[in-house]
């Protein structure tokens, strides 16, 4: 009976860690964009990450439906009220977490990635100290930034490196390439879903007005893209045609109308152009075909780039003095001499003059710099500093095709971080990082084994116990 039990779960497992249902779970999430279900379709995915937490032991399969809901969340502005009326749905979450923790524990270790965590967790821990009401850190939503940029991010390096530094039977980084792909994949058809409703629309309206009446995420859809845009790329040694998707999602970002996504997703895009023919010659036919592609495509969407770049990116619009961003930053300058040291903390309500956040969000810079230098002072400063350096010596300690992907993709949110919360969201935007730095580190450890003919000793995952045990 045992036996039966066991091999029921392990074909259980094998389902849900393979790529078809990784593409069912990519399908789930299209249907509840179609359908405009989103509270619906959260708690639908909440159950399933639930249950693979029970029943996965491979931590990829779990990220997976994560991402995927994170598109169709982006749909739901606003709307805290709406979903704190589900709080209890954490008690069954944080069931099945404590549950994966002990049953699926793994042995902790660390890289070097995490000191540039600890030290980040520090700062904003002491940032703004005695300048901050003590109430502050008693709301929910503060202490999820607080703590979870803090402390949180500290747990989850922990949490995720003991997983993904297992031995284990398949490629990890292509795994990860394709859930990261997949999720582009998915931002893009939200994309175009949006534009289909604007197609659809019999009212005589051009596309700015349209996507002013009409709420589009365009900030997150592009960094989603921003996070994935290189990762098509990996695959091409594997799927040559993977490749043209890059162009796909370069494209699709340039229609959300988002500015960072324009001026930051360009410059990242350039690097991927450059990634896939540095990759080898035999890119270099392919890349000018998919440039003549992409060419076109630009051609037959000139009209409606033209009037989306004129109205979000041209001339006045680009940088505004009344903008919240200016406003925030020129206030910073002067009164940076009476916080230089700690700060005002990253729970302060200093920028509430200039900016009003929605419920369950923060007075953000909407820079990472001013953020860093106003929450945290001098000692963010240094902090952030010794985390980066740290991060450019782990993508440059061993270069291969891996380490310029996962580094470009890195890339990708600090350009877009430049310009709006980014590394400041926990979930899933500091999380990614995290995993692309511990990635970065196994990369690293992988390439020094083979050269020293070493073979790590840590258990594979879903390896099946001896039956005779």
């Amino acid at each position: 009976m045992k036996e039966k039990l066991l091999t029921i779960l392990y074909k259980t497992r094998s389902a849900f860690d393979h790529y078809i249902f990784f593409m069912a779970e990519f399908l789930l999430a299209a249907i509840v964009l179609i359908t405009g279900t989103e509270v619906t379709g959260a708690i639908i995915f909440l159950l399933l990450i639930c249950i693979k937490l029970f029943i996965c032991d491979d931590i990829l399969s779990i990220i997976n439906p994560i991402l995927m809901a994170s598109v169709f969340l982006t749909n739901c502005y606003d709307s805290y009220d709406t979903f704190i009326q589900y709080v209890y749905l954490v008690i069954p979450a944080a069931a099945a977490l404590i549950f994966h923790l002990v049953v699926y524990r793994k042995k902790i270790v660390v890289g070097k990635s995490l000191y540039g965590i600890l030290a980040v967790a520090f700062a904003i821990l002491v940032g703004g100290l005695g300048k901050v009401p003590l109430e502050k850190y008693l709301i929910g939503s503060n202490l999820y930034y607080y703590l979870g940029l803090s402390i949180g991010m500290v747990l989850i390096y922990l949490f995720m490196k003991s997983r993904l530094a297992t031995e284990r039977k398949y490629d990890l980084n292509e795994k990860f390439a394709v859930i990261m792909t997949l999720w582009g994949l998915l931002t893009v058809f939200n994309i175009a879903f949006y534009y289909y409703g604007y197609l659809r629309d019999p009212s005589d309206i051009n596309i700015t007005q349209y996507l002013s009446a009409n709420y589009l995420s365009r900030n997150n859809l592009s960094t989603y893209i921003m996070f994935a845009l290189p990762f098509p790329l990996l695959l091409s040694k594997k799927y040559p045609a993977v490749a043209s998707l890059s162009v796909v999602f370069y494209i699709a970002m340039i229609l959300t109308g988002s500015r960072g996504g324009f001026i930051m997703g360009s410059i990242e895009f350039l690097f991927c152009i450059a990634y896939w023919i540095a990759d080898g010659k035999r890119h270099i036919l392919k890349a000018s075909i998919i440039a003549v592609i992409a060419v076109i495509a630009v051609f037959a969407l000139k009209d409606v780039l033209m009037e989306i770049m004129e109205w979000r990116a041209v001339g006045d619009n680009l940088i505004r003095e009344d903008e919240a961003r200016f406003k925030m930053f020129k206030a910073l300058t002067e009164r940076f001499k009476d916080q230089w040291f700690l700060g005002e903390g990253l729970l302060s309500d200093i920028n509430a003059p200039y900016y009003t956040p929605k419920s369950g969000a923060m007075y953000w810079y909407h820079m990472m710099i001013p953020q860093i230098v106003g929450s945290m002072g001098i000692v963010g400063v240094l902090a952030y500093g010794y985390q980066f350096v740290g991060r450019v010596r782990l993508i440059f300690k061993k270069i291969n095709r891996t380490a310029m992907c996962l580094g470009i993709s890195y890339l990708g949110i600090l350009l877009m971080s430049q310009v709006n919360p980014g590394e400041f969201c926990p979930l899933p935007y500091e999380l990614l990082v995290v995993v692309i730095f511990i990635l970065l580190e196994e990369n690293i450890k992988k390439a020094e084994e083979t050269k020293s003919g070493e073979v790590s000793k840590i258990p594979a995952e879903n390896a099946e116990p001896n039956k005779t045990e």
